[in-house]
């Protein structure tokens, strides 16, 4: 067995090369796809009561003349007819999650009026080259971009609140923080800009990644990100169809100071494939719409302004790189003190399942996401070295 320094020795080597591994991004895939997993074992929270979403169906597009609708989901009569419906609901804002990057044809100059007029309505645009255009009728301070982060597994786990240039939009904020700030304006919230020129509402500070936050490995982290926490919960708000809205059975007392969002689920729009830390099922792939992804960035702002919900947080990398050692550390000393390749496998074991438990627990409390990976490979090589090597001395 080796002596009690050479365990010591042993536990700050495999830590540092655990380190030197993810310092790599060889580590990247598998602490994603952990993330993804503590993510799905979150407690059920149920749907965001202060958010309502509007589908636009393919039977809703099917309902529709198509000498009136063309090649968009909603044609201008029935976009006037919905702000119509809704305006009297009173909701505290209204996003609609379409590209109108046309005008409103000449003989619908009353959703002109609406759409210029209207202080409750977001709508969207996207920022690139080419990027596509708010619509013309929307002022600059009712628009906001639609643009999403895709990590390298295609998975939407960031969540992007502003950029310093969005052209071809006219607003650096995105269609979700603009919908946000709506509603909270009702509290008498708005934004702040910290020292740090971290974006601010009331007390909450939005910390923004950087290029190796946690288990990501030189990321193209400009702009203000933060990580997206999804709310745990089949159903992120109440849904319903656009025929529904229309219909003269539809209750507005629902949609009443709420925010409603509008966007399309017909597949051939292309706004339903995307991918969350939720779509690996059992290896099913479970895609999602991008106006349901919007909803949960919504409902992320407005649950930590004001329920206090936890933003996902990370170690300092100082104090991640303590942590790390400390594991390797602690396996090695276990392996030390048992010297029993039986008890060790054991003790591990229950080791593993302390610190996998640890993490749900502090992500589902507080919102830290902690290192699993990394902390689990520098825990069984520490303590897997020091139960072996004799053996494999003697052999």
């Amino acid at each position: 067995m080796l002596p009690l320094w050479g365990v010591v020795v042993a536990g700050f080597v495999i830590a540092a090369c655990t380190l030197g591994l993810r310092s790599l991004g060889i580590l990247q895939r598998w602490e994603l796809e952990s993330f993804d997993q503590l993510m799905q074992l979150r407690p059920d929270e149920g749907p965001d009561q202060r958010l309502f979403l509007v589908t636009i169906t393919e039977r809703d597009v099917q309902s529709q003349p198509a000498a009136e609708r063309g090649v968009a989901s909603l044609s201008d009569r029935a976009l006037y007819r919905l702000l119509t419906k809704l305006k009297q609901g009173q909701p505290r804002a209204i996003g609609l999650d379409i590209y109108r990057d046309y005008a409103v044809k000449p003989e619908f100059s009353q959703l002109v009026n609406r759409m210029q007029r209207s202080d409750r309505l977001v709508a969207i645009c996207h920022y690139g080259n080419p990027g596509v255009p708010p619509p013309p009728e929307v002022k600059s301070q009712s628009q906001g971009f639609n643009n999403v982060l895709l990590d390298s597994d295609s998975v939407i786990r960031r969540q992007l609140l502003a950029v310093s240039s969005a052209a071809p939009c006219q607003n650096r904020f995105s269609f979700n923080f603009q919908l946000a700030i709506r509603y909270l304006k009702h509290k008498q919230i708005s934004v702040k800009f910290t020292p740090e020129a971290y974006l601010q509402l009331g007390s909450v500070v939005f910390r923004t990644i950087d290029a190796n936050t946690n288990g990501y490995y030189n990321l193209n982290a400009s702009g203000h990100q933060v990580m997206l926490n999804y709310r745990a919960t089949r159903q992120v708000a109440t849904r319903v169809s656009l025929q529904e809205v229309l219909s003269d059975d539809f209750d507005l007392a629902a949609i009443r100071d709420r925010i409603v969002l509008v966007g399309t689920t017909d597949q051939s729009f292309q706004d339903t494939h995307w991918q969350t830390p939720y779509s690996q099922n059992q290896g099913n792939v479970q895609t999602t719409s991008g106006v349901e992804i919007q909803a949960h960035m919504v409902s992320q702002i407005l649950s930590a302004v004001l329920d206090q919900r936890p933003l996902i947080g990370w170690l300092p990398k100082p104090v991640e790189v303590i942590w790390i050692g400390a594991w390797a550390l602690t396996g090695g000393l276990l392996a030390y003190s048992l010297r029993s390749l039986l008890h060790w496998l054991l003790s591990s074991g229950m080791m593993i399942v302390i610190l996998y438990s640890s993490c749900l627990a502090i992500l589902t409390v507080q919102g830290g996401w902690i290192p699993l990976v990394p902390t689990a490979i520098a825990f069984i090589a520490t303590g897997s070295t020091i139960i072996l090597l004799p053996r494999l001395k003697r052999d």
